[in-house]
């Protein structure tokens, strides 16, 4: 037997919400439950009509009305209910009709759907779910209005039995509806302005991580290199002497047979001048010997002669080699002797080096930890240091198969051409540093590689 009003109120709010969720939880499904909802509630409060809604997409969907199996929501009475409905919903409030005017609760949508279905009283009550309203249940009165107390009793049951219902309606659906609600919570949750600084630090997180191991970047060695030239002759100094005239400096272009340095003939004439005196010294004490019959002392001074013209033939070849000329077209790439002037030098020291810049190419020094990068045909980038602004595409033409030791460590020499024509400005000697390419790999590598190398000799790891 169901209890009276009056039995209801005499038990208390409390005892008629656990009656009211214990006949929901005899239920499995929700459209059974829901409608016991909605008939229990018009029942004790004496309502004509009650209707359950629920949010559906930032808009409330009526589910059941008490006494009504079957409902068409495209019915304008069922569209004027849920303007209603909505309103209670947007505010988050109980929304009561009639009601007083010191109320700050807009009941404009109430009064309006009262007033034109001749109600005598409406109220509405959201229901919330982790205090987010999820839903709103209105009860119509044809008779009198509701009081507090009922308000207050009506508060406590729907917040009883919200738990319930929406369990039964999420979990009754479908399973796919079932994983489209869930994601949809989850999206909701990261994507909501709650937890900023977690969502915040997950983000930057995946970010990173996107950027150190999922992005390909170029990956580039990086070696010093050296303008040289294939054509380099070095001016030596032919005999002992010193500098007389300086004829050019580093840097400047001179012709083929173009007088570079003049040595200081003064002595050489001497030497000259004293050769040729002894040769023919030699040569007349011989033509006496011959006369006299003397043939072993003319043997003796024909021999000297002859040594005294070999010397005087090397003062003259000496003294034709006074001035050093350049034996090609080209620049002086090393040399400056204008500070030098009057200094003796000794033969063989190399006074001057002249470079043909026709065939100028990229000599670079490549560490041994990256060379196994580096390959004939790989493509690279040089930067000289006098125009570090310029960009000049090579390519890897050699990689000598030996390793040279030097002060920073064993290095391997690669030769690289110029993909063009060499601008009119470089000259052999000058640095830079080049990039060369070598694939693309993600940055994490990049970044760590030397160290993962280092620990790995280190801890054999």
């Amino acid at each position: 037997m169901q209890p009276t009003a009056s039995q209801l109120q005499a038990k208390g709010p409390l005892i008629a919400a656990l009656e009211l969720l214990s006949q929901l939880n005899q239920e499995t499904r929700h459209a059974p439950a829901a409608m016991t909802f909605c008939n229990e509630l018009a029942f004790h409060f004496k309502a004509s009509r009650v209707a359950l809604a629920y949010l559906r997409d930032d808009y409330v969907e009526t589910v059941a009305i008490s006494d009504t199996s079957r409902f068409d929501r495209r019915l304008q009475t069922m569209r004027d209910l849920e303007i209603a409905m909505q309103e209670a919903l947007d505010q988050d409030d109980d929304v009561l009709w009639p009601t007083s005017r010191e109320e700050p609760i807009i009941t404009r949508e109430h009064e309006k759907y009262a007033r034109h279905y001749s109600l005598h009283a409406i109220c509405s009550l959201p229901l919330r779910l982790e205090h987010k309203p999820c839903g709103v249940v209105t009860l119509i009165r044809e008779d009198r209005p509701f009081n507090a107390d009922e308000i207050d009793a009506l508060r406590l049951i729907i917040d009883l039995a919200t738990r319930r219902l929406i369990d039964l309606d999420r979990y009754g659906r479908q399973w796919w509806r079932q994983y489209f609600l869930q994601a949809r919570d989850w999206l909701a949750m990261a994507l909501g302005p709650r937890h900023t600084w977690i969502k915040f630090s997950a983000i930057t997180v995946s970010l990173a991580a996107i950027i150190l191991f999922l992005i390909p970047f170029p990956y580039r060695v990086t070696g010093e290199l050296m303008l040289k030239a294939d054509s380099l002759v070095n001016l030596p100094a032919p005999f002992d002497g010193y500098i007389k005239e300086v004829h050019a400096e580093p840097g400047d272009n001179v012709d083929k047979d173009a007088v570079l340095v003049t040595l200081d003939p003064t002595e050489l004439k001497l030497k000259e001048s004293e050769s040729a005196a002894n040769t023919q010294h030699y040569q007349s004490q011989a033509l006496m010997a011959q006369g006299a019959d003397d043939v072993t002392q003319m043997h003796v001074y024909q021999a000297q002669a002859d040594q005294a013209d070999s010397e005087l033939q090397q003062v003259r070849y000496n003294l034709g080699h006074a001035e050093l000329r350049s034996p090609l077209a080209g620049v002086v790439v090393e040399g400056d002797l204008k500070d030098k002037l009057g200094s003796p030098v000794k033969q063989g020291d190399v006074l001057m080096k002249v470079a043909l810049l026709k065939n100028l190419y990229i000599e670079a020094e490549v560490g041994e930890q990256d060379i196994q990068a580096v390959h004939d045909g790989s493509t690279a980038e040089a930067r000289l240091e006098s125009r570090p602004a310029d960009v000049f595409p090579l390519t890897v033409s050699r990689v000598e198969p030996a390793a040279l030791a030097m002060n920073k460590g064993n290095v391997f020499k690669v030769r690289c051409q110029l993909n063009g024509d060499a601008p009119a400005w470089w000259r052999p000697g000058m640095t830079g540093v080049i990039k060369i390419r070598s694939g693309y790999t993600n940055l994490w590598f990049i970044l760590t590689h030397r160290l993962m190398d280092f620990l790995r000799l280190k801890l054999w790891l």
